[in-house]
């Protein structure tokens, strides 16, 4: 079976920009079998008040914010963070206007004092950083007693049928790791929760329900096209399946598992 080397590691070619988020993010709205917005469901799960203090650490370029719809709470103050300035970059561009401050920094060492947030926010974030108990630690710090940690992730066999197509087209990583998940399934629903019983006694978890159904090749290869560097002869034989699916079965179908663990620091 062939292997793929990607030339650059995941953690730090991916979110330079926000190039390669725009795709994947396209993907999901345009064949997401959920009618509401991710973006819009996440708001409506944070435990928010009036004039409450919310630290969207790894804010990317801000696309949770985009609408006003939730409407915040009354005087909420929101602090957007990011170790890429590109991505901050592109957060300013979007929400031009609305007066927010913007923070670059790293997950492991913020540069707040203690108790300075009600909430965290760390979407997607967690299983990308290199020590995950020591970013839980330093999300705990700055959190006022009471306050939440909002992460989202993935369960452990999300986009499972997505990733079943790249084995079967021969697509692996280099020294013996033929499952691209595996950056992923360092943080997840099922051992999510131990690592935040860790740091914070316990954690509860919110799902959304929402798989996809995929009636072109093309946006589905884009979107694997972000996390490879495929050949030409891979991209003809992915499409090819993808085609053939969507011909026989209406779309390609992928299950997703994606939703929210919430963690209280008076859980500990």
């Amino acid at each position: 079976m062939a292997q793929y080397t990607p030339p650059i590691s995941i953690r730090s070619d991916q979110y330079q920009t926000d190039e390669k988020l725009k795709i994947r993010i396209a993907l999901h709205t345009r064949f997401g079998t959920n009618p509401q917005p991710w973006t819009d469901w996440i708001r409506r799960q944070l435990p928010l008040f009036p004039a409450c203090r919310v630290f969207d650490l790894g804010c990317g370029s801000g696309e949770l914010w985009y609408a006003d719809t939730p409407a915040p709470p009354p005087g909420m103050r929101l602090l957007l963070a990011d170790r890429s300035m590109g991505m901050l970059g592109s957060a300013r561009t979007a929400l031009e206007g609305r007066g927010l401050p913007y923070l670059c920094c790293d997950a492991l060492s913020l540069p707040c004092p203690e108790a300075a947030f009600d909430l965290v926010l760390a979407n997607h974030l967690l299983f990308h950083l290199p020590d995950i108990p020591a970013a839980l630690r330093e999300i705990r710090r700055v959190l006022r007693p009471g306050g939440y940690l909002c992460a989202t992730t993935y369960g452990q066999d999300n986009m499972a049928e997505m990733f079943d197509l790249l084995a079967e087209a021969g697509i692996t990583f280099a020294g013996g790791a033929s499952d691209p998940r595996l950056a992923h399934r360092r943080f997840t629903f099922e051992n999510g929760a131990e690592l935040l019983q860790q740091v914070f006694g316990s954690s509860r978890l919110v799902t959304f329900p929402a798989d996809l159904a995929v009636t072109e090749p093309g946006p589905l290869l884009a979107y694997i096209g972000t996390l490879f560097v495929l050949t030409p002869a891979q991209q003809a034989a992915l499409r090819e399946s993808i085609e053939t699916a969507i011909r026989e079965q209406g779309s390609f179908f992928i299950r997703k598992s994606q939703g929210m663990l919430l963690a209280s620091k008076d859980a500990a």
